[in-house]
């Protein structure tokens, strides 16, 4: 009788041991979900940080975003976010077919849970050319980012949770949607910009009516520049020179697109401005015109014309084309100023006399200019030249600016200051005031004697030889060129490359190439025109170039950085890269014993 009981005694503890072991597998298996949950949580907001920072880059243009998707096949999903989606999608079925709960199995969940972390982990951000910035659209679109991945990870989870027949699934579906919407972030983007697509039309023709509203109330003299290059030099030229008498205002940067110039509008301008100096940025026929309905320019200033953005706009006829919409959108009192130097600019002269308007020629080569330049000197400080105008006399001008093509962005905002009525004499003094732009060919002196030529802005065939000009007549130790090549050229992408290659060799002691593939033709080049091949270093980065810099510069050296490419043409495949031992962009760090850049300037542009 005894022996029965203390066998009834133990069998019941041995049932009551093996319900808590599973009380506390459920337990363990709980807290590993909720931890998995917020590691994947983590994950996929910085998956979707990436996608919106790309469409950003790209225009919120979704056709274009997701042809960068498709280029190479980690954009759309990592290895790791492969493996891991897999992963999690065989131990789901698995679990399932064996009937069994996941929640029993703590170990598997565990898995799960550190497979997000991981790839938390590695989405972490890299440093960028270009930043996400975080606009109001922006915010608007993260929010419906956040919610249609919400809804795809989340949803048949809480639905399995919310019905009792179905609950012992509620995990295994956590699972499943987080790794579905691990693999689908990129059309979870696109498919948030189509959504919002009505609320962001509304927004931007609000924006449209209320600057164009508010140019007509303050009434300012509109100048417009426009061109395939030099755009942004100009338009701060001119509206310096302009700035010498009237109260002026210009859109900072380069900010050419409607939305951009509708905010500086809206946001700047004031009834004291006299005038408002614009560039009008294009990519497809019809983009001037409408630039122009916008702002309704009565000076018109005309740069120069080139393959910029062939690829998109496929034939030179259209981008000329798409230029002489200015010329169209000018009133009857109208004023054109005019690249005689130019074959198809000097066309466009053409229209516009054909037009009745008036036109204003400069240049320094082709007869028949108006407002030209002699004498042209280059120092390290910037240029010294002498400018004549017909019916103006001459005056001698110095400006601090590098590249010689400045002369001529010079002559064209000359040309329009004259067009509203200043004399030689003002635009001599104003040009005083005239400081380097920004990523423009832009001299930064660093201790040490080092010089960095930073033309990191953008470039194009015509600028790079014009920076390379500029790289052969300054004074120095090794002539160091460092770019990733150019953009958007077209089928004559490769020659150009080769010829800049080219060039190079026979003006540098040492070139660094940023992307193997895009910069290929370069080096082809480098290699016809005799380059020595242990001076040409070829990296897959910037920092990986800032790294070869602070192994080859020592004092007195001089590095031409021609172009930075937006972060959607990086050819990494990987996370961040970190530098070399000993070599940062922190400001004041040694690059090579005795050589530092001076406080507050970095090596990298």
């Amino acid at each position: 009788m005894a022996g029965r009981q203390r066998a009834r005694v133990r069998t019941i503890r041995a049932v009551s041991f093996l319900s808590n072991g599973r009380r506390l597998r459920k337990l363990a298996g709980r807290a590993m979900a909720g931890v998995g949950v917020a590691a994947w949580a983590a994950f996929l907001t910085r998956q979707q940080l990436r996608s919106l920072h790309m469409l950003q880059l790209e225009g919120y243009q979704t056709g274009r975003f997701l042809g960068w998707t498709l280029q190479q096949r980690d954009r759309w999903a990592s290895t790791g976010t492969l493996g891991s989606a897999a992963g999690t999608l065989a131990v789901v079925a698995l679990s399932t077919a064996a009937g069994a709960r996941l929640t029993e199995h703590p170990l598997a969940v565990a898995a799960w849970a550190a497979a997000g972390a991981a790839l938390w982990r590695a989405a972490r951000p890299a440093s960028a050319t270009k930043p996400l910035v975080l606009t109001a659209r922006a915010k608007r679109l993260l929010g419906g980012q956040g919610l249609l991945t919400a809804l795809l990870a989340a949803a048949p989870a809480a639905a399995s949770a919310l019905c009792p027949c179905s609950r012992r699934h509620a995990v295994p579906a956590l699972l499943v949607g987080t790794a579905a919407a691990s693999l689908l972030g990129p059309p979870l983007t696109a498919g948030a910009n189509l959504l919002l697509w009505p609320v962001e039309e509304g927004f931007r023709r609000y924006y449209l009516f209320d600057a164009k509203r508010t140019l007509r109330r303050h009434g300012p003299t509109v100048v417009a520049v426009a061109g395939s290059y030099g755009k942004t030099s100009t338009k701060e030229l001119t509206a310096t020179l302009l700035g010498g008498r009237w109260s002026t205002l210009r859109p900072p940067g380069s900010i050419n697109t409607p939305m951009g110039i509708s905010r500086v509008v809206r946001e700047q301008l004031h009834e004291g401005h006299q005038v408002f100096v614009a560039e009008l940025g294009d990519y497809v026929p019809g983009e001037i015109r409408f630039l122009c309905n916008l702002v309704e320019p009565r000076i018109g200033v005309f740069t120069t014309i080139g393959p910029e953005h062939l690829e998109r706009f496929k034939t030179m006829e259209r981008i000329v084309q798409t230029k002489a919409e200015l010329i169209d959108a000018l009133p009857p009192d109208g004023i054109a100023v005019i690249n005689q130097d130019d074959p198809l600019v000097r066309g466009l002269g053409e229209r516009a006399t054909a037009r009745g308007l008036r036109v204003i020629r400069y240049g320094q080569t082709a007869p028949g200019a108006q407002v030209r330049a002699r004498d042209v000197g280059t120092t390290t400080d910037g240029l010294t030249f002498t400018v004549e105008a017909d019916g103006h006399g001459e005056a001698t001008v110095q400006i601090g600016l590098l590249g010689r093509h400045n002369v001529m962005n010079f002559l064209a905002a000359t040309g329009a200051a004259l067009a509203m009525g200043m004399s030689l004499a003002e635009v001599a003094d104003a040009a005083q005031l005239v400081r380097p732009v920004q990523h423009r060919l832009q001299p930064i002196h660093g201790a040490g004697g080092i010089l960095v030529i930073d033309d990191t802005y953008n470039s194009n065939p015509s600028g790079a030889a014009e920076a390379l000009a500029v790289l052969s007549e300054l004074p120095g130790g090794q002539k160091v060129l460092v770019t990733p090549g150019m953009i958007e050229l077209a089928e004559r992408e490769q020659e150009e490359h080769h010829r800049l290659g080219a060039r190079a060799a026979a003006i540098c002691d040492r070139v660094i190439l940023v992307g193997p593939e895009r910069t290929r033709p370069i080096a082809d080049g480098l290699r016809a025109g005799g380059f020595p091949e242990d001076h040409l270093h070829v990296v897959e980065s910037r920092d990986a170039a800032t790294a070869v810099l602070g192994k080859i510069l020592t004092s007195g050296d001089v590095v031409l950085w021609e172009n930075d490419l937006p972060d959607t043409y990086n050819e990494m495949t990987g996370g961040n890269e970190a530098l070399a031992p000993g070599v940062a962009l922190t400001p004041g760090v040694a690059l090579t014993p005795g050589v530092a850049l001076t406080p507050g300037v970095a090596l990298t542009p």
